[in-house]
């Protein structure tokens, strides 16, 4: 049985004890204090996103750089020049920012329109044209595809290292993914999707569909260059049965991180 003797701490020891408490204690309220990223990290909003990408997709993540996977690199500002098929000799300045996931921001001279896929509202462009310019810009793309089938989309892995006729991979075969989804473009119709991605690079190359009218839409993803780590294509095009009705052509762009600036209505 423990005597009073025995349960009596020696002085010296009391106070170390109550030193190291206070260690504790003070190391316990400097990680509260410490900026994000040193010991108390915050929510990473695109990590979580990425995460729910089904991982047979995340290849083609990976390939685009840090902004489907990392918070910093999310938004894309790009300058180059846009032209239809009435005016594809003159085509015309635009100004371009993409911010992940699926929201756009489109400026044209005088005209400036951003769009947000994220939200219960959206609808498209009333103008089959701009519509055309929407979908070229979220929805065929690498970030569009993967933003959606985390999230609405249906997707179905066809396979990897396929070699077609007339195609300029160079040998090193595509991987094709078809995703099945209600398209806002086509008045929420159920649209499939073909998407090719290079089998080496894992970059986008091509996405065809038909639309609701029947008209065979080829998309061309070309020329990816690499801006401050990230890929980005300077060359989109968007045909139909076999014209070209829509060329995006870019002469720079910059990566930075998203912002509730006000650009996408502050979501």
């Amino acid at each position: 049985m423990t005597n009073i003797k025995d349960a009596v701490v020696p002085a010296g020891k009391k106070r170390g004890n109550r030193s190291a408490k206070r260690f504790i204690w003070a190391m316990l309220i400097v990680a509260l204090f410490l900026p994000s990223g040193v010991m108390a990290q915050q929510t990473d909003t695109v990590g979580i996103f990425y995460n729910l990408i089904p991982s047979q997709y995340k290849p083609y993540a990976v390939a685009l750089g840090q902004r489907l996977r990392k918070s910093g690199k999310e938004r894309i500002t790009a300058k180059g020049y846009l032209a239809y098929s009435d005016n594809l000799d003159e085509p015309q300045p635009v100004e371009i920012i993409w911010q992940y996931p699926l929201k756009v921001l489109l400026t044209q001279g005088d005209f400036s329109q951003a769009y947000d896929m994220t939200t219960a509202s959206f609808k498209a462009p009333a103008d089959p044209m701009l519509a055309d310019t929407v979908e070229v810009l979220l929805g065929d793309s690498a970030e569009g595809l993967l933003s959606m089938c985390s999230t609405t989309g249906r997707t179905r892995y066809i396979g990897s290292g396929f070699v077609l006729p007339r195609t300029d991979i160079k040998g090193s075969g595509i991987d094709i993914v078809q995703m099945t989804i209600d398209d806002a473009f086509q008045d929420g119709r159920t649209v499939v999707k073909s998407y090719w991605f290079n089998s080496v690079t894992k970059l986008l190359g091509f996405v065809g569909y038909q639309t609701a009218s029947g008209n065979q839409v080829d998309v061309i993803i070309d020329d990816w260059q690499d801006v401050g780590g990230e890929k980005v294509p300077f060359l989109i095009e968007r045909w139909e049965n076999g014209k070209l009705v829509l060329r995006f052509t870019l002469a720079s762009a910059t990566v930075a991180a998203a912002a509730n600036d006000g650009t996408f209505g502050g979501k």
